[in-house]
Order: structure tokens, then sequence, then C-alpha cells
């Protein structure tokens, strides 16, 4: 999933792919959607996301906030291993 995301240029960072049956698609993630919140932390950048992902244990459930098509999409993702 990491290495799935680059920035947008506008203060969001981008998913650029999901892989196929990961914790990412499972949890309705799209390539195309922007990280704006992952457990409730701000992504702004790759170091905020990863720590935001170190801090998930395999198994919780956590909430992501992505901007898709000009709007905000609530999504819950599912803490893995190597996540």
């Amino acid at each position: 999933f990491r290495q799935a995301i680059a920035a947008d240029g506008a203060g969001l960072l981008l998913v650029e792919k999901v892989a196929k049956g990961g914790p990412a698609e499972q949890g309705g993630l799209q390539p195309g959607d922007r990280l704006s919140l992952l457990n409730k932390r701000w992504t702004d950048t790759k170091a905020d996301l990863l720590d935001a992902l170190q801090a998930i244990r395999p198994g919780q459930k956590v909430p992501v906030v992505v901007e898709r098509a000009g709007k905000a999409v609530v999504l819950e993702l599912t803490g893995a291993p190597g996540i």
C-alpha cells in the first residue's frame, strides 16, 4: 500500500494503485482516491501516512477519509501485517 501512494500537489496523497484482494481494496480504496485522514490522523505527507500506518495493529478497524470525485468518502480498513 505504501508504494502505491504519491503526492498530488494539492496537499493530499494520491492512491495510484490498490493490490487485488489486499486490505486497501477490501476496505474500498480505489486508484485515484486522495487520502485526507487515516485513523483520525491527517496524511499530508508520506511520513504522516507511515506514522499512521505504524500505529495500526493487525485486525484493528480504522476509519479512512478520502476525496473521490470531489466528495469526501468515509471508508473502514482493517489492519494487516505489513500494511
